[in-house]
């Protein structure tokens, strides 16, 4: 079988053996794709890839311009695809197992700043403040209000806020 027939049959394995969905197969597909091309340039097969070959096609995505994070996940698509053909026995080893992803830089969440908090529950407080209009002597509406207390609870317990339920201010 040639690189393309046997990609097929390893998207065809995620799909109905596997389960994945339909965007996690065409991203494997995607990856897997770029490294058969790469394996024709070099008029070479999936079953005959030694891990040379696999750490040169990372070299090449690098120079390509991919991201660390993109190189990782195309390593990875490649490295479920060997262990596919180990498992059906259409090759006898492993050429990835000791190949290692290239390190991707860990992001730090971003947090809110000050004015977006205080823009959040301003939006929140308009529309707890029009629901009141809207359903005068009611209190506020069913939906807003147990946001509201939640919002208030997160402050309380993370801000060293407290007070009443008409107002909160800083702990001192």
């Amino acid at each position: 079988m040639n690189t393309d027939s046997l990609i097929r049959d390893y998207l065809h394995h995620l799909t109905v053996e596997r389960g994945l969905a339909k965007n996690s197969v065409l991203a494997y597909g995607r990856d897997l794709q770029k490294f058969a091309r790469f394996l024709d340039g070099r008029a070479r097969q999936a079953k005959q890839v030694r891990q040379g070959e696999i750490n040169e096609f990372a070299r090449r995505l690098s120079r390509d311009g991919l991201s660390p994070k993109s190189i990782a996940r195309a390593l990875n698509a490649v490295r479920m695809f060997y262990r596919f053909l180990v498992s059906e026995k259409i090759v006898g080893e492993d050429p990835t197992v000791a190949i290692r992803a290239p390190r991707t830089w860990k992001t730090l969440p971003r947090f809110l700043t000050l004015e977006e908090v205080d823009q959040v529950l301003g939006a929140i407080a308009a529309v707890a403040i029009n629901s009141h209009k809207t359903h005068v002597g009611q209190g506020p509406s069913r939906t807003i209000w147990p946001l509201a207390k939640t919002v208030r609870g997160y402050l309380k317990r993370n801000w060293n806020m407290e007070g009443t339920d008409g107002e909160l201010s800083l702990a001192g």
